[in-house]
């Protein structure tokens, strides 16, 4: 059993520009489902990396891109032929 003390990592990532889709495997009963999560990586004022789930209009073409190589990857690791 996994150590509730560490942290759970995806089981795979893609990006386009600064989105990026984090992609989660999780055990079930009928088999593994995957689902995604979005965020947006950015600097601030100290360049330093921050990474936020807020988007703004600007995000929406990369948004999109990052669903469809996410729904790929995804469509890859359900049937990895």
């Amino acid at each position: 059993m996994e150590n509730e003390l560490e942290k759970k990592k995806p089981c795979a990532e893609v990006s386009s520009g600064p989105v990026r889709a984090a992609i989660w495997k999780n055990e079930t009963e009928n088999g593994p489902r995957y689902s995604f999560s979005l965020s947006r990586s950015y600097r601030n004022e100290d360049n330093q990396p921050r990474f936020s789930r807020s988007f703004e209009l600007e995000h929406i073409t990369a948004i999109m891109m990052c669903m469809n190589f996410a729904i790929g990857k995804i469509q890859d690791l359900e049937d990895p032929r």
